[in-house]
């Protein structure tokens, strides 16, 4: 019996990916962040982009994210994040009580090849609200990004934004974000005929 419900409920999203527009696409994921002060001067002499990738002694790494993403016309779409994480480093620290990290941010993206492109690289612009140990503060968004799909369903997103505050913020000082996200398009269940194709792939 379960069987048969499941195989009924693949049927059923395939039928509904096949009758959506690429024009009109949803898209909706969960994965998990990296979190990193130290390029943006919190404890780094050396100034801006300082170690950028040097992620053993600088990143504090956990999840979950919640992505979202809507295609509005052309090349332009709107994303949407809501990113957890607990934080460990601070700059060049490592803290002895980690700090509860979370983000709600909204950008505007611009892709920089057509919409059917199995890699979509993206510009992002936006702002967002950070929480960092029950301070909160508003910040200014940057970045990029790149959705990679798997098939017509299902793919993986990643992403790299700086979020800005003032440089007399400490409680929540300016820092980078990425991100890895596996995505689907879900169009289909939110009644709007999204992203879809002539085949589905499980």
């Amino acid at each position: 019996m379960k069987k048969g419900v499941l195989v009924s409920l693949m049927l059923f999203l395939c039928f509904q990916l096949a009758a959506q527009k690429k024009t009109d696409k949803w898209i909706f994921g969960v994965g998990a962040t990296a979190v990193d002060f130290y390029p943006t001067k919190v404890g780094n002499p050396e100034g801006m982009f300082n170690e950028f990738a040097n992620a053993k002694d600088h990143w504090s790494i956990s999840g979950p994210r919640i992505h979202g993403a809507k295609h509005i016309s052309g090349k332009f779409s709107v994303g949407l994040g809501l990113s957890f994480n607990s934080i460990g480093q601070m700059g060049d620290v490592e803290l002895t009580k980690k700090l509860k990290y979370i983000a709600f941010d909204v950008a505007g993206q611009y892709a920089f090849l057509p919409e059917e492109k199995r890699v979509q690289p993206y510009v992002l612009v936006g702002a967002g609200y950070t929480i960092l140990n029950k301070n909160g503060e508003l910040t200014l968004n940057g970045g990029l990004g790149s959705s990679i799909w798997i098939n017509d369903s299902v793919g993986i997103n990643l992403q790299g934004v700086y979020k800005h505050t003032s440089d007399t913020n400490l409680n929540v000082p300016a820092h980078f974000i990425y991100s890895a996200t596996l995505i689907m398009s879900i169009s289909g269940f939110l009644g709007n005929r999204g992203h879809g194709s002539q085949n589905c792939y499980y």
